[in-house]
Protein backbone atom coordinates (compact mmCIF):
# COMPACT_ATOMS: atom_id res chain seq x y z
CA UNK A 1 0.00 0.00 0.00
CA UNK A 2 1.98 3.84 -1.03
CA UNK A 3 1.32 6.77 0.45
CA UNK A 4 -1.88 8.00 -1.08
CA UNK A 5 -3.79 4.87 -0.72
CA UNK A 6 -2.88 4.63 3.48
CA UNK A 7 -3.68 8.61 3.34
CA UNK A 8 -7.18 7.87 1.49
CA UNK A 9 -7.51 4.90 4.35
CA UNK A 10 -7.09 7.30 7.06
CA UNK A 11 -9.54 10.06 5.40
CA UNK A 12 -12.18 6.74 5.15
CA UNK A 13 -11.74 5.66 8.66
CA UNK A 14 -14.10 8.35 9.99
CA UNK A 15 -17.04 7.36 7.48
CA UNK A 16 -17.98 7.89 3.81
CA UNK A 17 -16.66 10.50 1.64
CA UNK A 18 -17.19 11.65 -2.33
CA UNK A 19 -13.78 11.88 -3.98
CA UNK A 20 -14.47 15.28 -4.22
CA UNK A 21 -14.01 15.25 -0.53
CA UNK A 22 -10.85 12.57 -0.19
CA UNK A 23 -9.00 15.03 -2.62
CA UNK A 24 -9.68 18.49 -1.40
CA UNK A 25 -8.38 16.45 2.46
CA UNK A 26 -5.16 14.42 0.74
CA UNK A 27 -4.83 17.90 -1.22
CA UNK A 28 -4.22 15.24 -4.48
CA UNK A 29 -6.08 15.52 -7.52
CA UNK A 30 -9.40 13.35 -8.35
CA UNK A 31 -7.59 11.16 -10.88
CA UNK A 32 -4.72 10.37 -7.99
CA UNK A 33 -7.99 9.60 -5.61
CA UNK A 34 -9.53 7.17 -8.32
CA UNK A 35 -6.25 5.28 -8.65
CA UNK A 36 -6.31 4.94 -5.07
CA UNK A 37 -9.18 3.81 -4.56
CA UNK A 38 -8.70 0.99 -7.11
CA UNK A 39 -5.75 0.12 -5.34
CA UNK A 40 -7.56 -0.39 -2.00
CA UNK A 41 -9.94 -3.10 -4.03
CA UNK A 42 -12.44 -4.91 -2.21
CA UNK A 43 -11.63 -2.91 1.01
CA UNK A 44 -13.47 0.12 -0.44
CA UNK A 45 -16.98 0.03 -1.46
CA UNK A 46 -18.78 2.63 -3.94
CA UNK A 47 -22.24 4.22 -2.98
CA UNK A 48 -24.54 5.95 -5.35
CA UNK A 49 -23.70 6.86 -8.32
CA UNK A 50 -22.89 10.08 -10.16
CA UNK A 51 -21.12 13.74 -8.44
CA UNK A 52 -22.78 12.27 -5.42
CA UNK A 53 -21.28 8.88 -5.29
CA UNK A 54 -19.41 8.09 -2.05
CA UNK A 55 -16.59 5.61 -1.12
CA UNK A 56 -16.90 3.53 2.57
CA UNK A 57 -13.88 1.89 4.09
CA UNK A 58 -15.61 -1.83 5.12
CA UNK A 59 -15.15 -2.84 8.60
CA UNK A 60 -15.36 -6.72 9.81
CA UNK A 61 -16.95 -8.01 11.87
CA UNK A 62 -15.24 -10.37 14.37
CA UNK A 63 -14.65 -13.55 11.88
CA UNK A 64 -17.42 -12.78 9.67
CA UNK A 65 -16.16 -10.76 7.20
CA UNK A 66 -17.71 -7.08 6.16
CA UNK A 67 -20.99 -7.49 4.27
CA UNK A 68 -24.07 -10.48 4.41
CA UNK A 69 -26.96 -10.67 2.80
CA UNK A 70 -29.92 -9.76 3.39
CA UNK A 71 -33.15 -12.14 2.83
CA UNK A 72 -37.29 -11.65 3.92
CA UNK A 73 -38.80 -15.04 4.96
CA UNK A 74 -41.90 -14.25 3.26
CA UNK A 75 -45.64 -15.63 4.47
CA UNK A 76 -45.65 -18.63 1.96
CA UNK A 77 -42.07 -19.14 3.99
CA UNK A 78 -39.97 -18.47 1.01
CA UNK A 79 -37.10 -16.47 1.13
CA UNK A 80 -35.88 -13.84 -0.96
CA UNK A 81 -32.91 -11.45 -1.17
CA UNK A 82 -33.62 -7.71 -0.49
CA UNK A 83 -29.77 -6.89 -0.79
CA UNK A 84 -26.67 -6.97 0.70
CA UNK A 85 -25.54 -5.16 4.51
CA UNK A 86 -21.94 -3.99 4.47
CA UNK A 87 -20.50 -3.04 7.85
CA UNK A 88 -18.66 0.36 7.26
CA UNK A 89 -15.82 2.19 9.61
CA UNK A 90 -16.80 4.71 11.20
CA UNK A 91 -19.79 2.54 12.65
CA UNK A 92 -22.07 2.93 9.63
CA UNK A 93 -24.43 0.48 7.87
CA UNK A 94 -24.85 0.51 4.02
CA UNK A 95 -27.87 -1.76 2.44
CA UNK A 96 -26.43 -2.30 -0.99
CA UNK A 97 -30.30 -3.47 -2.46
CA UNK A 98 -31.16 -5.81 -5.50
CA UNK A 99 -33.03 -3.52 -7.40
CA UNK A 100 -33.06 0.72 -6.91
CA UNK A 101 -36.65 -0.09 -6.79
CA UNK A 102 -37.24 -2.54 -3.91
CA UNK A 103 -39.03 -1.77 -0.48
CA UNK A 104 -38.32 1.93 -0.53
CA UNK A 105 -39.90 1.97 2.57
CA UNK A 106 -36.72 0.81 4.13
CA UNK A 107 -35.00 4.18 3.37
CA UNK A 108 -37.42 7.02 2.48
CA UNK A 109 -35.76 9.92 1.97
CA UNK A 110 -33.81 9.81 5.23
CA UNK A 111 -31.47 7.19 3.82
CA UNK A 112 -32.08 7.20 -0.19
CA UNK A 113 -28.94 6.19 -0.92
CA UNK A 114 -28.86 3.03 1.61
CA UNK A 115 -26.23 4.31 4.77
CA UNK A 116 -27.20 4.36 7.87
CA UNK A 117 -25.06 5.76 10.69
CA UNK A 118 -26.03 2.95 13.08
CA UNK A 119 -27.50 -0.44 13.28
CA UNK A 120 -30.27 0.02 10.07
CA UNK A 121 -33.55 0.71 12.07
CA UNK A 122 -35.53 -2.15 10.41
CA UNK A 123 -33.19 -4.44 12.34
CA UNK A 124 -33.08 -2.69 15.83
CA UNK A 125 -36.33 -4.50 16.71
CA UNK A 126 -34.42 -7.70 16.78
CA UNK A 127 -32.11 -7.06 18.75
CA UNK A 128 -32.02 -9.10 22.23
CA UNK A 129 -34.11 -7.03 24.61
CA UNK A 130 -36.33 -7.48 27.23
CA UNK A 131 -36.71 -10.92 29.35
CA UNK A 132 -36.33 -13.11 26.71
CA UNK A 133 -33.45 -10.98 25.44
CA UNK A 134 -31.88 -11.66 28.79
CA UNK A 135 -32.22 -15.43 28.67
CA UNK A 136 -30.30 -15.08 25.11
CA UNK A 137 -27.84 -12.84 26.52
CA UNK A 138 -26.93 -15.60 29.11
CA UNK A 139 -26.75 -18.06 26.43
CA UNK A 140 -24.76 -16.29 23.72
CA UNK A 141 -23.27 -13.16 25.74
CA UNK A 142 -19.80 -14.57 26.37
CA UNK A 143 -18.99 -15.88 22.19
CA UNK A 144 -19.93 -12.42 21.63
CA UNK A 145 -17.72 -10.96 24.20
CA UNK A 146 -20.32 -9.22 26.11
CA UNK A 147 -22.17 -9.51 29.16
CA UNK A 148 -25.79 -10.54 30.70
CA UNK A 149 -27.56 -7.13 29.80
CA UNK A 150 -28.00 -7.14 26.25
CA UNK A 151 -28.90 -3.20 26.35
CA UNK A 152 -25.19 -2.31 26.73
CA UNK A 153 -24.10 -4.36 23.73
CA UNK A 154 -22.71 -2.45 20.82
CA UNK A 155 -23.88 -2.36 17.32
CA UNK A 156 -21.12 -5.01 16.37
CA UNK A 157 -21.98 -7.20 18.79
CA UNK A 158 -25.82 -6.83 17.84
CA UNK A 159 -24.98 -7.33 14.28
CA UNK A 160 -22.95 -10.08 15.03
CA UNK A 161 -25.61 -12.04 17.29
CA UNK A 162 -27.93 -11.51 14.23
CA UNK A 163 -25.61 -13.53 12.02
CA UNK A 164 -24.59 -16.45 14.07
CA UNK A 165 -28.05 -16.63 16.41
CA UNK A 166 -30.58 -14.68 14.21
CA UNK A 167 -32.17 -17.49 12.69
CA UNK A 168 -35.76 -17.24 14.64
CA UNK A 169 -36.01 -13.41 15.74
CA UNK A 170 -39.41 -11.45 15.34
CA UNK A 171 -40.18 -10.26 11.87
CA UNK A 172 -39.27 -11.81 8.89
CA UNK A 173 -35.64 -10.66 8.32
CA UNK A 174 -32.91 -12.85 8.29
CA UNK A 175 -29.33 -12.13 7.77
CA UNK A 176 -26.22 -13.90 6.65
CA UNK A 177 -26.74 -17.47 4.91
CA UNK A 178 -25.95 -19.39 7.73
CA UNK A 179 -29.07 -17.51 9.15
CA UNK A 180 -31.07 -18.40 6.50
CA UNK A 181 -30.22 -22.29 6.18
CA UNK A 182 -31.06 -22.70 10.21
CA UNK A 183 -34.17 -20.88 9.65
CA UNK A 184 -35.74 -22.47 6.74
CA UNK A 185 -34.71 -25.79 8.30
CA UNK A 186 -35.79 -24.70 11.96
CA UNK A 187 -36.56 -27.25 14.66
CA UNK A 188 -35.30 -25.09 17.77
CA UNK A 189 -39.48 -24.17 18.17
CA UNK A 190 -41.21 -25.93 20.55
CA UNK A 191 -44.21 -28.38 19.32
CA UNK A 192 -46.77 -28.90 21.49
CA UNK A 193 -50.56 -30.23 20.57
CA UNK A 194 -53.92 -27.68 21.99
CA UNK A 195 -54.66 -31.25 24.34
CA UNK A 196 -51.06 -31.34 25.53
CA UNK A 197 -51.48 -27.35 26.59
CA UNK A 198 -51.61 -28.83 30.22
CA UNK A 199 -48.48 -31.02 30.61
CA UNK A 200 -46.19 -28.96 27.72
CA UNK A 201 -46.67 -25.19 28.99
CA UNK A 202 -45.77 -25.75 32.99
CA UNK A 203 -42.24 -27.51 31.39
CA UNK A 204 -41.94 -24.87 28.96
CA UNK A 205 -42.51 -22.11 31.47
CA UNK A 206 -39.60 -24.07 34.28
CA UNK A 207 -37.32 -24.41 31.60
CA UNK A 208 -37.07 -20.94 29.98
CA UNK A 209 -37.13 -19.60 33.78
CA UNK A 210 -33.57 -21.78 34.36
CA UNK A 211 -32.29 -20.11 31.36
CA UNK A 212 -32.97 -21.81 28.17
CA UNK A 213 -34.37 -20.43 25.03
CA UNK A 214 -37.68 -21.75 24.17
CA UNK A 215 -38.74 -20.66 20.85
CA UNK A 216 -37.91 -17.03 19.09
CA UNK A 217 -37.16 -14.03 21.23
CA UNK A 218 -39.62 -11.55 21.95
CA UNK A 219 -39.39 -8.04 23.79
CA UNK A 220 -40.96 -7.20 26.81
CA UNK A 221 -40.27 -7.61 31.05
CA UNK A 222 -43.06 -10.34 31.34
CA UNK A 223 -41.45 -14.04 31.63
CA UNK A 224 -42.72 -16.01 28.20
CA UNK A 225 -41.90 -17.77 25.63
CA UNK A 226 -43.27 -18.98 22.06
CA UNK A 227 -44.43 -22.70 20.28
CA UNK A 228 -46.28 -23.99 18.06
CA UNK A 229 -49.74 -25.44 18.31
CA UNK A 230 -50.13 -28.60 15.82
CA UNK A 231 -48.48 -27.80 12.56
CA UNK A 232 -50.65 -23.93 11.99
CA UNK A 233 -50.70 -21.57 15.15
CA UNK A 234 -47.73 -20.04 16.46
CA UNK A 235 -48.22 -18.42 19.83
CA UNK A 236 -46.31 -16.15 22.23
CA UNK A 237 -47.28 -17.33 26.02
CA UNK A 238 -47.21 -15.70 29.24
CA UNK A 239 -46.90 -16.79 32.31
CA UNK A 240 -47.30 -15.54 36.30
CA UNK A 241 -44.78 -16.72 38.87
CA UNK A 242 -46.93 -19.37 40.93
CA UNK A 243 -49.98 -18.27 42.10
CA UNK A 244 -49.82 -18.77 45.98
CA UNK A 245 -47.87 -16.09 45.69
CA UNK A 246 -49.45 -12.35 46.37
CA UNK A 247 -47.44 -10.92 43.14
CA UNK A 248 -48.08 -14.01 41.44
CA UNK A 249 -51.77 -13.82 41.82
CA UNK A 250 -52.15 -10.24 40.73
CA UNK A 251 -50.19 -10.83 37.53
CA UNK A 252 -52.13 -13.70 36.98
CA UNK A 253 -55.30 -11.17 37.34
CA UNK A 254 -53.27 -9.20 34.65
CA UNK A 255 -53.10 -11.70 32.56
CA UNK A 256 -56.68 -12.19 32.86
CA UNK A 257 -56.94 -8.39 32.14
CA UNK A 258 -55.21 -8.23 29.17
CA UNK A 259 -57.26 -11.05 27.47
CA UNK A 260 -60.40 -9.33 28.33
CA UNK A 261 -58.83 -5.77 27.49
CA UNK A 262 -58.43 -7.36 23.82
CA UNK A 263 -61.71 -8.92 23.82
CA UNK A 264 -63.16 -5.40 23.61
CA UNK A 265 -60.72 -4.05 21.51
CA UNK A 266 -61.26 -6.31 18.61
CA UNK A 267 -65.08 -6.44 19.22
CA UNK A 268 -64.84 -2.74 18.56
CA UNK A 269 -63.10 -2.81 15.29
CA UNK A 270 -59.58 -2.61 16.72
CA UNK A 271 -57.53 -5.44 15.06
CA UNK A 272 -56.08 -7.67 17.53
CA UNK A 273 -54.73 -11.29 18.10
CA UNK A 274 -56.84 -14.08 19.44
CA UNK A 275 -56.28 -14.74 23.32
CA UNK A 276 -57.01 -17.30 25.94
CA UNK A 277 -55.95 -18.03 28.93
CA UNK A 278 -55.50 -21.27 31.28
CA UNK A 279 -54.33 -22.17 34.37
CA UNK A 280 -51.64 -25.22 35.19
CA UNK A 281 -49.90 -26.41 38.13
CA UNK A 282 -50.32 -22.77 40.11
CA UNK A 283 -49.46 -20.57 36.95
CA UNK A 284 -51.76 -18.60 34.64
CA UNK A 285 -50.43 -19.08 31.36
CA UNK A 286 -52.23 -16.04 28.24
CA UNK A 287 -52.13 -17.44 25.44
CA UNK A 288 -51.36 -15.09 22.59
CA UNK A 289 -51.72 -15.48 18.78
CA UNK A 290 -48.18 -14.70 16.82
CA UNK A 291 -49.11 -11.98 14.29
CA UNK A 292 -45.57 -11.80 12.69
CA UNK A 293 -45.70 -15.70 11.85
CA UNK A 294 -48.34 -17.39 9.50
CA UNK A 295 -49.61 -20.77 9.63
CA UNK A 296 -47.94 -22.05 6.43
CA UNK A 297 -44.33 -21.50 8.54
CA UNK A 298 -43.46 -17.89 6.97
CA UNK A 299 -43.30 -14.61 8.16
CA UNK A 300 -44.39 -10.88 8.44
CA UNK A 301 -42.45 -8.33 8.84
CA UNK A 302 -42.80 -5.65 11.79
CA UNK A 303 -41.38 -2.69 12.81
CA UNK A 304 -41.95 -0.83 16.09
CA UNK A 305 -43.08 2.81 16.56
CA UNK A 306 -39.89 3.06 18.85
CA UNK A 307 -37.72 2.32 16.11
CA UNK A 308 -39.75 3.70 13.37
CA UNK A 309 -39.41 7.37 15.35
CA UNK A 310 -36.09 6.95 15.68
CA UNK A 311 -35.49 6.99 12.30
CA UNK A 312 -37.59 9.11 10.45
CA UNK A 313 -39.98 11.10 12.96
CA UNK A 314 -37.55 11.24 15.75
CA UNK A 315 -39.92 13.05 18.21
CA UNK A 316 -38.81 10.62 20.92
CA UNK A 317 -40.80 9.59 24.31
CA UNK A 318 -44.69 10.61 24.01
CA UNK A 319 -48.18 9.73 23.20
CA UNK A 320 -49.10 7.68 20.60
CA UNK A 321 -51.47 9.99 19.93
CA UNK A 322 -48.92 13.01 18.68
CA UNK A 323 -46.93 10.62 16.65
CA UNK A 324 -49.94 9.23 14.80
CA UNK A 325 -50.44 13.00 14.08
CA UNK A 326 -47.12 13.31 12.53
CA UNK A 327 -47.28 10.05 10.54
CA UNK A 328 -50.54 11.13 9.18
CA UNK A 329 -49.32 15.05 8.31
CA UNK A 330 -46.13 12.81 6.73
CA UNK A 331 -48.49 10.58 4.69
CA UNK A 332 -46.89 7.64 6.77
CA UNK A 333 -50.26 6.52 7.81
CA UNK A 334 -53.94 6.85 6.73
CA UNK A 335 -56.24 9.36 8.37
CA UNK A 336 -58.11 6.01 9.82
CA UNK A 337 -54.98 4.18 11.04
CA UNK A 338 -53.96 7.39 12.47
CA UNK A 339 -56.90 7.72 14.43
CA UNK A 340 -57.33 4.08 15.16
CA UNK A 341 -54.24 4.96 17.09
CA UNK A 342 -55.21 7.43 19.17
CA UNK A 343 -58.57 5.51 20.31
CA UNK A 344 -56.01 2.40 21.43
CA UNK A 345 -53.69 5.43 23.81
CA UNK A 346 -56.70 6.58 24.86
CA UNK A 347 -58.44 3.30 26.00
CA UNK A 348 -55.01 2.41 27.19
CA UNK A 349 -55.02 5.58 29.82
CA UNK A 350 -58.69 5.06 30.50
CA UNK A 351 -57.54 1.52 31.98
CA UNK A 352 -54.52 2.35 33.18
CA UNK A 353 -51.89 1.12 30.83
CA UNK A 354 -48.82 3.24 32.29
CA UNK A 355 -46.57 1.00 29.88
CA UNK A 356 -47.99 2.53 26.50
CA UNK A 357 -43.76 3.37 25.18
CA UNK A 358 -43.22 3.29 21.95
CA UNK A 359 -42.13 -0.16 21.83
CA UNK A 360 -45.65 -1.43 22.49
CA UNK A 361 -46.80 -1.04 19.43
CA UNK A 362 -46.14 -1.67 15.59
CA UNK A 363 -46.89 -1.48 12.55
CA UNK A 364 -46.90 -3.87 9.32
CA UNK A 365 -43.68 -3.57 7.01
CA UNK A 366 -44.53 -3.29 3.44
CA UNK A 367 -42.90 -2.13 0.59
CA UNK A 368 -44.43 1.46 0.52
CA UNK A 369 -45.84 3.48 2.91
CA UNK A 370 -48.44 4.02 4.75
CA UNK A 371 -48.14 1.57 7.05
CA UNK A 372 -51.16 -0.65 8.47
CA UNK A 373 -51.38 -1.16 12.47
CA UNK A 374 -50.09 -4.45 14.02
CA UNK A 375 -52.40 -6.15 15.96
CA UNK A 376 -52.89 -5.27 19.52
CA UNK A 377 -50.22 -6.55 22.50
CA UNK A 378 -49.19 -5.52 25.81
CA UNK A 379 -52.44 -3.74 26.69
CA UNK A 380 -53.70 -4.20 30.57
CA UNK A 381 -53.56 -2.35 33.49
CA UNK A 382 -50.18 -1.98 34.13
CA UNK A 383 -50.61 0.49 36.96
CA UNK A 384 -51.11 -2.32 38.92
CA UNK A 385 -48.63 -4.26 38.49
CA UNK A 386 -46.57 -5.76 41.61
CA UNK A 387 -43.47 -3.29 43.07
CA UNK A 388 -40.13 -4.14 42.84
CA UNK A 389 -40.11 -5.78 45.95
CA UNK A 390 -43.31 -7.47 45.39
CA UNK A 391 -45.71 -4.77 46.84
CA UNK A 392 -49.42 -4.77 45.74
CA UNK A 393 -50.96 -1.76 44.49
CA UNK A 394 -54.18 -0.24 45.94
CA UNK A 395 -56.43 1.22 44.36
CA UNK A 396 -55.59 3.72 42.17
CA UNK A 397 -56.67 6.98 40.45
CA UNK A 398 -57.05 6.75 37.11
CA UNK A 399 -57.44 9.31 34.07
CA UNK A 400 -61.15 10.75 33.76
CA UNK A 401 -62.94 10.54 30.64
CA UNK A 402 -64.04 13.91 29.00
CA UNK A 403 -67.81 12.12 29.01
CA UNK A 404 -68.94 8.93 29.78
CA UNK A 405 -69.95 9.06 26.33
CA UNK A 406 -66.86 8.79 24.80
CA UNK A 407 -65.99 6.32 22.47
CA UNK A 408 -63.18 5.07 24.47
CA UNK A 409 -64.19 5.65 28.36
CA UNK A 410 -67.53 3.14 26.77
CA UNK A 411 -64.84 0.37 26.36
CA UNK A 412 -63.11 1.43 29.19
CA UNK A 413 -66.44 0.57 31.48
CA UNK A 414 -66.93 -2.57 29.51
CA UNK A 415 -63.57 -3.62 30.21
CA UNK A 416 -63.54 -2.96 33.83
CA UNK A 417 -67.20 -4.71 34.23
CA UNK A 418 -65.65 -7.93 32.48
CA UNK A 419 -62.84 -7.94 34.99
CA UNK A 420 -65.15 -7.50 37.61
CA UNK A 421 -67.52 -9.97 36.93
CA UNK A 422 -64.73 -13.08 35.62
CA UNK A 423 -64.20 -15.76 37.73
CA UNK A 424 -60.80 -16.28 37.63
CA UNK A 425 -59.98 -13.10 38.64
CA UNK A 426 -59.33 -12.44 42.79
CA UNK A 427 -61.95 -11.10 44.79
CA UNK A 428 -60.05 -8.19 45.93
CA UNK A 429 -58.89 -7.27 42.27
CA UNK A 430 -62.54 -7.78 41.27
CA UNK A 431 -63.76 -5.40 43.87
CA UNK A 432 -61.08 -2.79 42.45
CA UNK A 433 -62.82 -3.42 38.80
CA UNK A 434 -65.90 -2.59 40.11
CA UNK A 435 -65.05 0.41 41.22
CA UNK A 436 -63.35 1.40 38.11
CA UNK A 437 -66.42 0.55 36.16
CA UNK A 438 -68.81 2.46 38.57
CA UNK A 439 -66.94 5.70 37.90
CA UNK A 440 -65.95 5.52 34.30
Amino acid sequence: MNATQQAIRLFLLTGARTSQELAQAAKISQPTVSRALSGLGEEVVRIGRGPQTRYALCSEISSLGSSWPLFLIGEDSSPSQLGRLHSLAGGGYWLERESPESWPSLLGEEFKDGVFPGLPWFLDDARPQGFLGRVFAKQHGSRLGEGGNPALWSNPSVLESLIRFGHNLPGAFVLGNDALKMALSDSSESITDSSAREQDYPVLASSVLQGNIVGSSAGGEQPKFTTRLGADRNVLVKFSLAMERPEGLRWADLLTAEKLALDVLSENGIRCPSAEVFDFENRRFLEVERFDRTPAGGRIPTVSLQSFDAAFLRIGPSSWSTLAASMEQLNLLSSTQAQQLSSIWRFGQLIGNTDMHLGNISFLLTPKTPLTLAPVYDMLPMIYRPGLEGQIPERQQLPEPSSPREREAVMAREFWERVARHPSISASFQETAASHAHCA
